[in-house]
């Protein structure tokens, strides 16, 4: 659906951040129903009707033999650093050393 927004002045419009935009539209985010309504209300349209426009773009995007934006997301590995791959295993070594001042 092309409506003349930017992600950013959409965003703005119907009090959601640019950035959470590209996310729903990338299909990386979990939005809550209220976002949903909000999306739909903003594109003037019901939320039913934003579903099948949701559906009939992810059919024509797999079509076209693209893959699509879920099996991206399953794709993706969770970034976690090495502090916290350590501190979810329990050891005792994980725990932060206590800092002593020296006099």
């Amino acid at each position: 659906m092309q409506t003349g927004y930017s992600q950013e002045r959409f965003g703005f419009a119907v009090g959601l951040h640019r950035t959470y935009m590209g996310h729903l539209e990338r299909g990386t985010a979990n939005p809550t129903v209220k976002t949903l309504h909000v999306v739909a209300q903003g594109l003037g349209i019901s939320v039913t009707d934003l579903f099948r426009l949701a559906a009939t773009a992810e059919a024509e995007w797999t079509s076209s033999g693209s893959s699509g934006a879920t099996e991206a997301a399953q794709n993706r590995a969770p970034r976690r650093g090495a502090l916290a791959s350590r501190r979810s295993t329990g050891s005792p070594s994980a725990k932060p050393k206590k800092r002593t001042r020296r006099p």
